[in-house]
């Protein structure tokens, strides 16, 4: 086996970034997993509002040293500087970083806020030309809704993303508990500006760059979005009774738990699933796909009764055992999900040393690449963490310097 690349891929790249909560944050601890020196700027008072934020869906956010378990994801790999942009010293510091650095980018603050403290793009852009300046807002600068606040699950909820969750029985949106369209909108952010730097290298010359978290939940429902675009069809909810693909289902175990079905071609794998079942592969009610849409009730009502016979485990070891065709899935908590050895085996979960928690498995990142060293580098800073040698690296600020602004209320 090939040694790991040992090369951080972004190593050099200086980003700069004023964010707050999930969409825009997560896009710097992406940068700095791909080797970025990622530096975030807060308020030396509060931070970022995420760190007051005590609980999340429903469960403590708090962990042991004072530390908040929704931050150590989003801001891992960074070191913080606690600035206070209302003074004058405090956004020429600010100023002096976005010469040096390659990447600046925000989230959270209308343009209005931006101009006031002098981060705006066309500020900084006359100081750094070669500034790639990147922006993510909630629902798109263009908009008339362009300064009203937002968060993912909003966005869901606009989108139609709360209309195709859960089953059609139920005459009520449904809301998944997790920042996905927060994650998708960093991710692209993180897209943009690679796309970016990447143009930079061509050109001489930075550019704006901007996303959206409604931009992000569009695409995210992209198949969805554009079969109603081209066709005028609507995806209609799920319904695991009556749904006309059973072997696109889900179907409960002696035990409780739950198996999933997800085989696209079934006239492919209709021999497999007949002899697995206990079909007759001829039965002329499922044995072509016309007919197990007709009838897809019965065959639902079938399935169910069949599944009901093995728990969910026996079915799994059945499945691996026949090495089995089609696609299939056992449904599991998160509390299992995080344990699978898949996850492990394909390095998503590696092992992170925390100054609080101690040695602990973490989120890894989802792309792997032969010549670079992708992983966790360091965990979530406190505020100002880090800020003091951010100052002395970027820009050979002296002891006395730093002392200076922290005495005059500019920094942390």
């Amino acid at each position: 086996m090939p040694e790991a690349p040992t090369r951080k891929i972004l190593d050099g790249i200086r980003v700069l970034e004023w964010t707050a909560y999930v969409n825009g944050t997560a896009a710097g601890y992406m940068l700095g997993e791909l080797g970025a020196d990622v530096v975030k700027i807060e308020d030396p008072q509060r931070g970022d509002p995420y760190r007051g934020v005590s609980r999340i869906w429903g469960l403590p956010a708090e962990l042991p040293g004072g530390r908040h378990v929704g931050i150590e994801l989003v801001n891992r790999n960074k070191r913080s500087l606690g600035v206070d942009l209302k003074h004058p010293d405090g956004r020429a510091i600010v100023h002096e970083l976005a010469q040096k650095a390659d990447v600046f980018f925000t989230n959270y603050f209308r343009n209005n806020v931006l101009e006031r403290v002098g981060l705006d793009y066309d500020t900084l852009n006359a100081l750094n030309p070669r500034l790639v300046y990147a922006v993510t807002t909630g629902w798109g600068s263009k908009s008339a809704e362009a300064n009203d606040r937002a968060f993912g699950q909003a966005v869901e909820a606009r989108m139609g993303a709360m209309w195709l969750t859960g089953d059609r029985e139920y005459d009520q949106p449904f809301m998944v508990h997790n920042a996905t369209s927060d994650t998708m909108g960093a991710t692209l952010l993180a897209l943009g500006i690679m796309t970016a730097l990447f143009d930079r290298e061509r050109t001489g010359r930075g550019q704006r760059v901007e996303t959206s978290l409604v931009g992000s939940q569009m695409h995210a429902m992209g198949h969805a979005m554009n079969i109603s675009l081209f066709s005028g069809a609507c995806y209609a909810r799920h319904s695991r009774r009556t749904h006309s693909a059973p072997f696109n289902n889900f179907y409960r175990c002696s035990d409780g738990e739950w198996i999933f079905l997800t085989e696209p071609e079934a006239d492919r794998f209709w021999d497999e699933f007949s002899s697995l079942f206990g079909l007759d592969p001829a039965d002329p009610r499922f044995a072509a796909l016309e007919a197990r849409t007709r009838n897809a009730v019965e065959l639902i009502k079938i399935l169910d009764e069949v599944f009901a016979t093995r728990t969910r485990d026996e079915w799994a070891k059945l499945f691996h055992d026949r090495t089995v065709g089609f696609a299939w899935s056992s449904i599991r908590r998160i509390d299992e999900a995080k344990t699978d050895p898949m996850l492990i085996d394909n390095g998503y979960l590696p092992w992170l040393d925390h100054p609080t928690l101690g040695r602990v498995r973490t989120l890894g990142f989802p792309i792997e690449f032969s010549e670079g060293h992708v992983a966790p580098r360091r965990a979530a800073p406190d505020v100002g963490e880090g800020g003091d040698d951010v100052l002395a690296e970027w820009l050979d600020a002296s002891p006395d310097r730093v002392v200076a602004l922290k005495t005059s209320g500019a920094l942390l």
